[in-house]
């Protein structure tokens, strides 16, 4: 009589893993053996999102008959479909309902204010005890009451890995008694700030007098606002940043700014940088200082996205120092690329801006590879 062929469940749980998404092949898997169950149940329960009353109500029910499958969910996600605040009370099931999700790690909130959720004191603790779980937290089109709604939020979730938040607004700041003990982020390794009402406020909730964080990758969005921030936020992961993404939006105060704005001389482990509408002549002088000062000799690509005014306005980098800088051997193999947009009534020539760039970076070519693309 044959064997039974013997599987490792290390390959099992491999093999269901490429499925993922699969929702129909992870189904025949659960029922094809005992061993397989459980690596198909970790996809086909892993995530949820919920849109209105009814997905609530349906999946409030299926718990209820089925306890055991909780532990499986992992990841939450709150859109309501409708704007109408009639069509919202369910929102408030929410902060009861995630306290129950004991494995919960990934909670993403959009479209939603947050006193529709947390609406009283009750609610309001019970969500944040939730956030204490969490390994990633993402906020998009969220509104709070006030700043301290925010920092309360940020403290209460000290085990993130990933903040992610997208045009969060809050109408009043609000100072916040210190919180005991203070909440240290170490374990957060991403973070994304677009559209905030105040980066200042995310910032100082998340960085602790002579503390550091562990960042890995760094997106924000100025929004036109000051750079200061930026600066503070970068010093406390200089030892650890990789990947730093900065949009300055279009910020008019920029020739205000100093290099130490965002100063990386001491970002050592700094593999991308990625700088966003940028505008010619106007940042001249602050991106010759920022990219000047880089010195990681981990950098691998450079991409800058600017709007040149005019022509002379590429004048306004220092091109010499900066390709004397960027083709020292440590930066060896460098990718610069740059996004070229044109500003209304220049010269219909495209390649004139693009032949001047490659003129001015000329060593930077032999030991690089420089890039210009003209939108």
């Amino acid at each position: 009589m044959g064997m039974v062929p013997f599987l490792p469940q290390e390959l099992v749980d491999e093999a269901i893993d490429y499925l993922w998404d699969d929702f129909r092949a992870l189904s025949s898997c659960s029922l094809t053996c005992r061993a397989w169950l459980a690596p198909a149940r970790t996809h086909l329960f892993r995530a949820y999102r919920l849109s209105d009353d009814t997905h609530c109500y349906r999946l409030e029910r299926f718990l209820e008959k089925h306890p055991h499958l909780i532990h499986y969910i992992r990841t939450l996600s709150v859109y309501p479909s409708s704007a109408n605040k009639e069509d919202l009370l369910w929102l408030k099931r929410i902060p009861a309902f995630l306290s129950q999700l004991i494995r919960i790690r990934e909670v993403g909130l959009a479209r939603v204010q947050w006193c529709h959720v947390a609406s009283d004191a009750e609610r309001t603790q019970l969500i944040l005890m939730s956030f204490g779980h969490l390994r990633r937290l993402t906020f998009s089109d969220v509104a709070f009451e006030s700043s301290g709604e925010v920092r309360r939020v940020l403290a209460a979730a000290p085990n993130l890995t990933s903040l992610h938040m997208y045009h969060v607004t809050w109408n009043a700041h609000c100072a916040l008694d210190p919180i005991s003990p203070p909440r240290c982020y170490q374990y957060l390794k991403q973070l994304l700030l677009h559209s905030v009402s105040s980066l200042d406020t995310v910032v100082d909730g998340l960085i602790l007098p002579d503390h550091t964080l562990e960042l890995r990758a760094i997106l924000i969005d100025l929004g036109g606002k000051d750079a200061e921030c930026t600066g503070r936020l970068i010093r406390a992961c200089e030892r650890t940043l990789e990947d730093l993404h900065l949009d300055v939006g279009a910020n008019a105060r920029i020739t205000n700014w100093s290099s130490n704005c965002m100063d990386l001389a001491s970002a050592s482990r700094l593999r991308v940088l990625h700088l966003d509408s940028l505008v010619l002549p106007a940042c001249g002088e602050w991106l010759s200082g920022v990219l000047l000062r880089i010195t990681s000799t981990r950098l691998k690509a450079v991409r800058l996205s600017i709007l040149v005014c005019y022509i002379d306005g590429l004048s306004s980098l220092d091109w010499k120092c900066i390709d004397q800088h960027l083709s020292q051997p440590r930066f060896n193999g460098l990718k610069l690329t740059i996004y070229l947009s044109l500003a209304m009534g220049f010269t219909p020539n495209k390649t004139v801006p693009s032949e001047f760039i490659f003129s001015s970076l000329p060593t930077l070519q032999k030991n690089g590879t420089v890039s210009v693309v003209c939108l």
